[in-house]
């Protein structure tokens, strides 16, 4: 492959993009900011995106930041915390289940306010991965710039939201799953990461949803549950890991994009608050039936995406495995059933909206 000028111009803007994210979090971490490393990468690459300067993230670094953090969190993964779960697994399918049902019925909020078709509009308000959603989407015709705002803007509210409410509540670590004490080994570490990458790569060679993150965290979780345990994992490497998604998710804001779309944003905005009042309501039930924490259960129901949401869970203090495990189901029951819905409420709702 020959080394071209556009080559040398993508990779400048991927160093500088990576060098600008890390200064980003490193100033959300003085500043006190929740989840520093990924707020702070996600507000100055977006920032200066919408400034016109085009940074971006380095390639695959999406990939490689949620395979660390997958990793990580499967190493919460221990038997009594897997034994809890399976008690939980009423509650974690109804939960996911009430979510992408209530995305299908706020997509005529977005569709109404953006005038946008109901195909966009109903993947523009699902709560998957944003990728995963892309792929629908592609699939079965939905509008892809604006698919990808009404999905930017979902995220970065509920990242940048949930956690500066929970800490106003006094949610820190309200519901701390404890790691096993293991010693960090960097030749095991580096096993474990590689095996759980090679496993991650299968998964997504086999189109499964998700498979970066699902993959390592089920590779790590499975070898914690089993007490295999090959190395813990340094805090700054997870740092690393954050500023990787958090500049691909200030990558995606383009001034082109807000300058032809406003009112798509507005829509993905309103959207995004009604889920969310619906989500603190579905917590607050499924809290007091389950006995839960209330801001574990926020985190797990929230309308974020599973690298975001885990992260936050993981800098908090919440429960982390029972946040992954909420996010994870909900995006197997997006995979299977987005589309099924979908058709189920364009009969009820009546036909596309141009």
């Amino acid at each position: 492959m020959a080394w071209t000028h556009e080559t040398t111009t993508r990779l400048g803007a991927s160093v500088l993009g990576i060098a600008v994210g890390v200064a980003g979090g490193a100033l959300f971490e003085v500043m006190g900011t929740p989840i520093p490393y990924l707020l702070g990468p996600l507000f100055f690459i977006a920032t200066a995106n919408l400034a016109g300067w085009r940074l971006r993230c380095l390639p695959r670094g999406r990939e490689a930041g949620q395979v660390l953090i997958g990793t990580s969190i499967g190493l919460y993964f221990t038997p009594v915390v897997a034994v809890a779960l399976v008690s939980l697994l009423p509650a974690i399918l109804i939960g996911s289940l009430a979510i992408v049902l209530l995305s299908a019925a706020c997509s005529g909020i977005l569709a109404r306010i953006a005038g946008l078709d109901r195909v966009t509009a109903y993947l523009g308000t699902v709560p998957g991965g944003m990728s995963e959603v892309l792929v629908i989407g592609d699939r079965v015709g939905a509008q892809p710039v604006f698919l990808t705002l009404a999905q930017v803007v979902r995220v970065s509210i509920v990242v940048v939201t949930v956690p500066f409410a929970l800490t106003f509540l006094g949610g820190i670590g309200v519901d701390p799953y404890a790691r096993p004490d293991i010693p960090l080994d960097w030749p095991l570490l580096l096993v474990l990461i590689g095996a759980a990458m090679g496993f991650a790569f299968v998964l997504n060679r086999l189109r499964v949803t998700n498979a970066w993150m699902i993959g390592s965290v089920t590779l790590s979780a499975l070898l914690c549950a089993l007490e295999i345990h090959l190395s813990s994992m340094p805090g700054w490497l997870s740092n690393a890991a954050q500023v990787l998604i958090g500049v691909t998710l200030g990558e995606r804001f383009r001034r082109e994009d807000f300058a032809r779309a406003p009112m798509v944003a507005v829509g993905a905005a309103v959207c995004t608050i009604v889920m969310m009042a619906a989500a603190v309501a579905l917590a607050l039930l499924i809290a007091r039936i389950e006995a839960l924490p209330v801001p574990t259960v926020l985190a797990a129901l929230a309308p974020g995406g599973l690298a975001e949401m885990s992260i936050t869970a993981k800098v908090l203090g919440l429960g982390v495995p029972v946040v992954t495990a909420f996010h994870v189901a909900r995006i197997f029951m997006i995979t299977l059933l987005a589309m099924p819905i979908y058709r189920l409420v364009r009969r009820v709702a009546g036909p596309p909206m141009g």
